[in-house]
């Protein structure tokens, strides 16, 4: 995540120096089944446009798991409130940590698959620093309002996703420290024969909580040995001249929290949606990467697909500080 203070130490110096429905066997689209009833007829009251109640949350280990900026209440302030019969946005911004952390959303209703952007989700990214989410999405096929196993995830593929990717089937494991109370080094693991630590020294004076996974994030309340993230792993974009100033250029766009040519520009007039990176429902791709045809959506997942640690800015880790239903 980016520490807002030491990005905007880092802004000035830069500009000192110069500035993710099987698939049938002919890889034909598929809609899923709609078995469900029409959307009641809206209140004036009806949350549409912002996005309405946050369903999961699990951070990956990282500099601000455990703390205000990355914890179930700031998950949840995510969400709009009503407040004397008018609908206010959701307020502030979670990271997601590390490799593999998620947050799952909606919006009251359906997202229709119309023409062009489809919904937004904003972010706080910066022309050198972007840290890119994957964006999923999934439809509540029994109506039963939350997202069941048997309800496939489909990513939203970004336009240069085959250049981008580095492993398509990655797993990382974090390992629990044996210190719970303060911050202290993560071991990991993955699925490539690759291992290492999490030093937090380079983060330590500014952040003193443990940044693995706490109880709060478990149905059980028991912080387990080891936590496993499953996902797609974009190659790293992180680079630095001495090791002491970091920067996180853009990738293309299709993601979360990264900086695009559109990244600022609005959408039908509206001031809200300034800041934010849009997403088409038509880039949506099946777990094998084939084209799926979506009329709607219900559920919305991003997650964090860099394993990346970058000295005193921590880990590269989107923030995610709301969304919009443009339909």
């Amino acid at each position: 995540m980016k520490n807002l203070t030491t990005r905007l130490l880092i802004t000035i110096a830069i500009t000192a120096l110069c500035a993710c429905g099987k698939p049938d066997e002919k890889n034909d689209p598929v809609t899923p089944p709609d078995k469900r009833p029409e959307n009641p007829t809206p209140t004036p009251s009806t949350p549409d446009k912002w996005l309405s109640e946050v369903l999961e949350f699990m951070p990956a280990p990282g500099q601000y798991t455990n703390s205000s900026t990355s914890d179930l209440k700031a998950a949840q302030m995510l969400a709009c409130t009503q407040e004397d019969d008018k609908i206010v946005p959701g307020k502030g911004m979670v990271s997601l940590g590390g490799f593999g952390g998620y947050i799952v959303f909606r919006f009251s209703r359906d997202v229709e698959n119309g023409e062009g952007p489809d919904f937004v989700i904003l972010g706080n990214a910066f022309a050198n620093s972007s840290e890119p989410g994957i964006v999923q999405v999934a439809f509540d096929a029994n109506g039963n309002g939350k997202h069941d196993p048997d309800e496939e995830w489909y990513e939203l593929a970004a336009p240069n996703r085959k250049e981008e990717v580095e492993h398509e089937h990655y797993e990382l494991t974090y390992h629990r420290p044996d210190n719970l109370t303060q911050i202290s080094d993560i071991r990991w693991s993955d699925n490539m024969g690759g291992s290492g630590i999490i030093s937090t020294s380079p983060i330590a004076s500014s952040h003193n909580q443990c940044i693995y996974p706490l109880a709060e994030y478990f149905a059980d309340g028991n912080v387990p040995e080891s936590i496993t993230f499953q996902g797609v792993k974009l190659k790293n974009n992180g680079t630095t001249t001495n090791g002491t100033y970091w920067y996180l250029p853009p990738i293309g766009p299709g993601y979360a929290d990264n900086y695009s040519s559109d990244y600022q520009s609005i959408i039908n007039n509206d001031s809200d949606t300034r800041n934010s990176n849009k997403f088409d429902i038509d880039d949506a791709i099946d777990k094998n990467g084939n084209p799926v045809k979506l009329s709607k959506i219900t559920f919305i997942r991003v997650y964090n697909p860099m394993h990346q640690w970058c000295g005193m800015l921590g880990e590269t880790s989107p923030e995610i500080c709301g969304a919009i239903n443009l339909r």
